[in-house]
């Protein structure tokens, strides 16, 4: 019987709880990212989504200057890997801020 190396991420996303339109969350928000598997995984890209919902969907994001339900929010810029059984924390390195027109109420980043 031969097993399998592999990687298994697991993701925390650390944000603050209010914040107001057009505020910049970029020194605020942060992720830990760690692989207890035993195989690293290559070209992690950290992108995060605004939603109104906790419904992320698995796809691409759309990019928008303005609010739009699940859009693209942040990134933390170029893949990078992270090696078997080790962590990584990054921060968001482009844009990470509300739209000047988001509306007032509860959000999810995801």
């Amino acid at each position: 019987m031969t097993f399998c190396d592999f990687a298994d991420l697991t993701v925390q996303l650390n944000y603050p709880v209010k914040a107001t339109p057009g505020q910049n969350l970029q020194s605020e928000v942060t992720i830990a990212i760690e692989n207890k598997g035993s195989a690293a995984a290559k070209n992690i890209v950290l992108e995060i989504v605004l939603s109104k919902d906790n419904q992320i969907p698995f796809k691409k994001a759309a990019v928008s200057d303005k609010f739009s339900e699940d859009a693209f929010w942040a990134t933390a810029g170029k893949p990078f890997p992270v090696g078997g059984r080790t962590a990584a924390h990054h921060e968001f390195q482009r844009r990470a801020e509300n739209s000047d027109d988001t509306p007032p109420g509860k959000y999810y980043l995801g």
